[in-house]
């Protein structure tokens, strides 16, 4: 569901306010009523976000907007009157990201809007994760890789405020890095092909690396549900340990929950009774063999990260980059690849 930032009762907007969020141009007869009776009648303006939120809202307000026509229509007939007073719609949203801006701007200062973290199934892929989120990993006791729970924190801890929500719609939604690993029956098989989608997706690879892993790598690696046993886990580190491996850095706004989409569950299996075009069951054999791994959150894919690629990135420099402590280079003196060629 949507996100609710904020709540605002008014009995009446200011004539800017009014002449900014008229939905009828200057020149238009209608453009003057409409501001005449949104600076004369009491309003409620709601901040929301959310996924797709314009592709979700927009076909309810345009329903309840053309019922709205649909009844004006009928009482003009019977009034006689002409269909330049038509009223201005009782419902009006933002049409765009730049245009939520403008409008938020008007009526909210930035300290009187609040995330909510419960209704944002979508933080532990996002940045903010860490503003809400406890990150907190849990030893096995078969001795295998710790199980990373996000625990929300508690009210004591919880800071509402540190997240600047008007200066990220701004901003517009920034670029993040993932993680992408071939495994060496994928690196062996099917490289071409997995490059190929990658480019198709258009993400952007600001890191690539061809290794061996050791078994300390390949244990990182293991599927959170394989964790508890053993044997799945030896087997998992068998399957990683083979042959080489090609590690790509992608780089794409919301990369890490677009990857994990693209690639799909665990089991090549399950990911081909969902969609014949998930790159696991396209690529993959059964659960070990699975030919992929990605990083399962933003927090994973920053340590994923920093553990094969500790000198860093070739990309542009970013406040992200900066904060997460992940060096960045415009061009990797290596083999001479420029992230942004002139």
């Amino acid at each position: 569901r949507p996100e609710l930032l904020g709540l605002k009762w008014s009995p009446g907007l200011t004539s800017h306010q009014a002449k900014e969020l008229s939905p009828f141009e200057v020149g238009d007869r209608r453009w003057r009523a409409s501001v005449k009776q949104l600076t004369s009648e009491p309003a409620m303006v709601l901040a929301l976000r959310g996924v797709d939120i314009f592709t979700r809202l927009r076909p309810i307000i345009e329903q309840q907007q053309q019922q709205q026509q649909q009844q004006n229509g009928s009482s003009l007939k019977r009034s006689g009157k002409s269909s330049s007073q038509t009223k201005c719609p009782e419902v009006v949203m933002s049409q765009s990201v730049g245009e939520s801006d403008v409008f938020a701007r008007l009526f909210f200062l930035p300290q009187e809007l609040y995330p909510d973290p419960l209704t944002r199934t979508l933080l532990p892929f996002l940045p903010e994760a860490r503003l809400y989120f406890n990150i907190v990993d849990r030893e096995e006791n078969n001795g295998g890789p710790p199980s990373r729970l996000f625990v929300l924190k508690s009210l004591d801890d919880l800071d509402l405020t540190r997240e600047h929500v008007l200066e990220e719609v701004a901003a517009g939604q920034q670029p993040i890095c993932t993680l992408l690993l071939l495994k060496p029956q994928a690196m062996e098989r099917h490289l071409s092909r997995v490059l190929r989608k990658v480019v198709q997706e258009q993400f952007k690879i600001v890191g690539l690396r061809m290794l061996c892993l050791s078994q300390e790598q390949a244990l990182k690696l293991v599927p959170a549900s394989h964790r508890m046993d053993n044997a799945l886990i030896q087997q998992h580190v068998v399957v990683m340990t083979t042959g080489p491996s090609l590690v790509l850095v992608l780089q794409q706004a919301g990369a890490v929950k677009r990857l994990l989409d693209l690639l799909g569950p665990e089991d090549p299996q399950s990911a081909r009774r969902l969609s014949q075009f998930l790159w696991r069951g396209e690529f993959g054999r059964d659960v070990f063999n699975n030919g992929l791994y990605c990083s399962s959150s933003y927090i994973d894919a920053v340590e994923d990260i920093k553990t094969f690629f500790p000198d860093g990135l070739c990309c542009e420099e970013s406040e992200l980059l900066l904060q997460e402590q992940i060096p960045s280079s415009g061009e990797d003196h290596t083999v001479a690849v420029c992230s942004n060629p002139s």
